[in-house]
């Protein structure tokens, strides 16, 4: 999914600084690299959860797994 042409997102400067601070010490090479990949994941857990009827996740659920990806705070 990651390969392809690109586009450019604006993003606050204070949240590059903190996955800069997550990424260290990783296999990733850029905060791009980790948000691209962590969307991926995410995108990926949504189309899992969404059951052959068309149900999908309830908003709970859906909060509790951003929050544990550390987009919402506790």
């Amino acid at each position: 999914m990651s390969g392809g042409e690109r586009t450019s997102v604006e993003l606050p400067n204070t949240l590059v600084s903190d996955i800069d601070g997550r990424i260290r010490g990783t296999a990733f090479e850029s905060a791009g690299e980790y948000i691209t990949f962590v969307l991926e994941e995410v995108l990926l857990e949504l189309d899992e959860a969404s059951e052959p009827n068309g149900e999908t996740l309830d908003e709970d659920e859906v909060e509790e797994r951003l929050q544990a990806l550390g987009y919402l705070d506790k």
